[in-house]
This record gives C-alpha cells, sequence and structure tokens, in this order.
C-alpha cells in the first residue's frame, strides 16, 4: 500500500448543482498534498464552509442546524479536536499511514481555497476494518468566492486517485448538507438506501 499524506459528519461546503457562475473564468488553483502552513488557511475554509450546512435546510431546521455546525466548529478547532487551533492538528490527524489530504491553493496567491480529508476504510478516526477494500472522505470544504468553479471536483479527483493509488474498489462519504449532497450525486456518487448504512452516507465505485 501507498504511503500518504487521516470528524462527526463532515457538512461539507462543496459545489452545489447548479451551474449557475459557470459563465464566469475559473481562478486558477492548484491541488497540493497539505503541508504544515496549509493548517490556519485550511481550517479557515472548513470552519466558514459550515454556513452552507445551515443554509442548505429547511427553513424550520436551521436554528437547530445553526446550534449542531456550532459545537461540531468548536469541537473541531478545540485543542484535542481533528483540526486544531489554527489548523494545529491536521497533520497529526488526517496525515500518515492509510490517509491522505489535498488543498487547493490559488495559484495567483497561494491562498488555501479548498481541502479535503481521505483515509482507508469509513470509520472517521482509527485505522480501517481489517479487510477493508474501500477509502472514505472527510472534511470537504470550498471556499465561498470559488464554488461552481470546479475546485470541489478538483480535490474530488485527487482523493480518488489516491483511493485507486491504496487499492480501494469504492469511496465513501457522509454529509448533512443538501447542496453538499447534489454535487456529490452530480459526481457519480449514490445515496444509500437505510438498509445499507445508518445516516445520509454516499457512495461511488471506483473504475479499475
Amino acid at each position: 500500500l501507498g504511503m500518504a499524506c487521516g470528524g462527526s459528519v463532515p457538512c461539507a461546503a462543496a459545489e452545489p448543482a447548479s451551474d449557475e457562475g459557470a459563465r464566469h473564468a475559473a481562478p486558477p488553483v492548484e491541488i497540493r498534498r497539505f503541508a504544515q502552513e496549509h493548517g490556519p488557511g485550511a481550517a479557515r475554509v472548513w470552519a466558514s464552509g459550515l454556513s452552507q450546512t445551515t443554509e442548505a435546510a429547511p427553513r424550520l431546521l436551521q436554528p437547530l442546524m445553526r446550534h449542531l455546525m456550532a459545537k461540531l466548529e468548536a469541537h473541531a478547532l478545540s485543542a484535542d479536536g481533528d483540526i486544531g487551533p489554527e489548523g494545529a492538528n491536521w497533520q497529526r490527524h488526517w496525515q500518515g499511514e492509510g490517509k491522505c489530504m489535498f488543498v487547493a491553493c490559488a495559484t495567483d496567491t497561494d491562498e488555501v481555497v479548498g481541502c479535503c480529508c481521505v483515509k482507508r476504510g469509513t470509520k472517521e478516526a482509527g485505522d480501517a476494518e481489517l479487510g477493508s477494500t474501500a477509502c472514505s472522505v472527510w472534511r470537504v470544504s470550498v471556499d465561498e468566492r470559488f464554488r461552481r468553479r470546479g475546485v470541489g471536483h478538483l480535490l474530488m479527483e485527487a482523493a480518488e486517485q489516491w483511493a485507486r493509488e491504496e487499492k480501494a474498489e469504492a469511496v465513501f462519504l457522509v454529509t448533512g448538507n443538501a447542496a453538499a449532497a447534489r454535487f456529490y450525486q452530480r459526481i457519480g456518487y449514490r445515496k444509500m438506501g437505510w438498509t445499507e448504512a445508518l445516516g445520509p452516507w454516499y457512495t461511488k465505485e471506483l473504475a479499475k
């Protein structure tokens, strides 16, 4: 298995299914393996993206979602969280054997404008299940200014390619973000039924 660059539901701020805005020229971005200097920027992008999950929820549920997202953000960015203050924990939690993190950087400014974590197995924390032939994607987010410009697609392509190199047969993810769910379905992910998984899980078989 190849060496890699590892929480809670990844309420991803991805690119909505609408192509509105596609007419605008896409700012050049480069997908890179995570380095420690990307930590603060990636933390900012992920935290700011949580608002999309709230906004995409039905109006009556938005106060509850706002409360849940605030708790998720506080936990993830805490000293014990998988992101940590100013992104200090990304490296420890999402890089190493069997896990990898990618960031999208604007080539003109080097600013982090997107992030994505992928790991072997389907558990958010800990090692992959014994004999697992799957990988899972977590902590996906794209800066609001760069959505609908293909950045999320590039990040997911990088994650899926890493999964292929790890000999995975399928990729799984879970999201409570309705806008992100539409994006994932647009790029080939299938929502799993209640007999297959508990919660809003999505999966995509990888071409060999």
